[in-house]
Order: C-alpha cells, then structure tokens, then sequence
C-alpha cells in the first residue's frame, strides 16, 4: 500500500488526533475516509441545470454551508 507523508502545523495535529478519537480511528483511518469523501464529492449534471433557477437573497456558497451543516432552511415563497 502507498504511504504519504505530511506536515501538519501543532493546532492542525491536535485538531486531526481529536477527530479521530471522536471517530474512534486512527490518524491514518480518518485521513484515508476524508480524502476519499473528498474525492468522490461531487453533483449530478442535473443538479448543475437547476443553477440559477430558484431566488435566494444569499450566496450560494452560503447556502451550501448551511446545506452541509444541517441548519434549517427558512420558508420559501411559493413560486407562481
């Protein structure tokens, strides 16, 4: 198997070592499932043709944040 290694800064290293006590993995486990979430997230085609469809007073890359984190969405007018 590969190996890679890197550098973490002292805040990055204990932020990692909590994660993945918290997951109950090792260093390597939980970089290993968070390089491949990373690498296999991704939309649909048909997400992209719904861009720009629908209005919004925040950004998008708001929105997706609050998507991500689970936060509630608020009412939305209906659309005529």
């Amino acid at each position: 198997m590969p190996q890679l290694a890197i550098y973490l800064d002292e805040e990055t290293a204990h932020q990692l070592d909590e994660a993945a006590e918290r997951a109950g993995e090792s260093r390597s486990a939980w970089v290993r499932a968070a390089i491949l979430a990373r690498l296999h997230e991704h939309f649909p085609e048909s997400f992209f043709a719904v861009l720009g469809t629908w209005e919004d007073s925040r950004a998008p890359e708001q929105i997706l944040r609050e998507l991500r984190a689970g936060a509630d969405q608020p009412e939305r007018p209906e659309l005529t």
